[in-house]
């Protein structure tokens, strides 16, 4: 049975236990038990004892919560001690069902069925009569404000839980992590919020972001989703957006990118930016990272051409052997 349908039941239990007329000017402390059965439940549940108030002299009508404008009691009918009735409600906690009641001096028990969208109820109750008297009003008026004090806390904690939710979101699109928009829950519920997402995955800074979890999705299998599922999730081809974004060389939006992912595209941009350049010196330059990354100094001697080695007439060689050593000789 989902909370849905156990928030119903307490709702059921409301209507059917609390005071019919509680308008009453005078009541009867009475202790009620009640015992509510649902298939597929995995135990069962226990009994509930209440101390309540209970009118005095309203027991020829079933109770009703006479604020509850979504709920209907009819065909209501009595055969002795016996009352019996039907229930309708619309709206949310849209629900039929039928009950009976009957009184046997100062005690009383009774059940009730009870049919929504989430499943079948039955409540059984009992009661007995303690004695002394109340004000059935009054008891109602706390139920009313304690209900209000639990609407308005769970009112707070969905405000809570939903801002959280947009924080999560907010920081796996900034970190590109693949659980915004994929996996059994995603972290982005906002359709906006994953077009953002799947437009940061077609540039080279989200591309690059979202490429580096990719270890963690293969290590797993799958089970932890990352730049595979992204893609899926946004009907990417993550291949052509790489390709596409190699393809524009200078001009992409994260020259680390390119120094990391485009190395035929950045070659010719190393060449020309960072050959015989102090990388000190470039620590402001717009090209200081990517040097860093795509520049060994290599690319420059293999691109110079090699200097062709002089041949040497081995006559000449002699000649200028004879004249280096009578220099010695002569003195000159």
């Amino acid at each position: 049975m989902t909370r849905t349908a156990l928030r119903l039941a307490a709702a059921s239990c409301g209507l059917l236990l609390a005071a019919g007329a509680l308008a009453a000017d005078t009541g009867i402390y009475w202790e009620q038990t009640v015992q509510m059965e649902m298939p597929g439940m995995p135990f069962a549940m226990p009994p509930q004892k209440l101390k309540v108030c209970m009118p005095a002299d309203q027991w020829d009508r079933p109770p009703k919560d006479a604020k509850d404008k979504n709920c209907e009691v009819k065909d209501v009918k009595l055969s002795g001690q016996t009352m019996r009735w039907k229930i309708a409600c619309t709206g949310e906690h849209a629900m039929t069902g039928d009950g009976e009641l009957t009184r046997s001096g100062d005690s009383y028990k009774g059940q009730s069925h009870m049919v929504m969208a989430q499943g079948e109820m039955t409540m059984k109750f009992s009661g007995k009569k303690l004695g002394g008297e109340c004000d059935p009003g009054e008891q109602k008026r706390q139920a009313e404000a304690m209900k209000a004090k639990a609407e308005a806390q769970q009112a707070d904690s969905q405000k809570k839980m939903a801002e959280m939710e947009r924080t999560q979101c907010d920081s796996a699109i900034k970190t590109m992590q693949a659980q915004a928009v994929a996996g059994q829950r995603p972290l982005c519920a906002d359709p906006a919020k994953k077009a953002e997402f799947c437009a940061r995955l077609r540039t080279a800074a989200g591309w690059r972001m979202a490429s580096a979890h990719g270890e963690m999705e293969r290590a797993t299998n799958g089970a932890l989703p990352g730049p595979k599922a992204a893609g899926q999730a946004c009907g990417t081809d993550l291949e052509k957006v790489k390709a596409e974004l190699c393809a524009r060389g200078e001009k992409v939006d994260d020259l680390d990118f390119l120094a990391e992912q485009c190395p035929e595209q950045s070659k010719a941009l190393a060449l020309r930016e960072c050959s015989g350049r102090d990388y000190t010196a470039m620590a402001g330059s717009r090209y200081g990272s990517f040097c860093a990354k795509a520049w060994d100094g290599s690319q420059e001697a293999q691109a110079a051409p090699k200097a062709a080695k002089k041949k040497v007439d081995p006559k000449d060689a002699a000649v200028e052997q004879g004249k280096k050593t009578l220099k010695g000789v002569l003195g000159f």
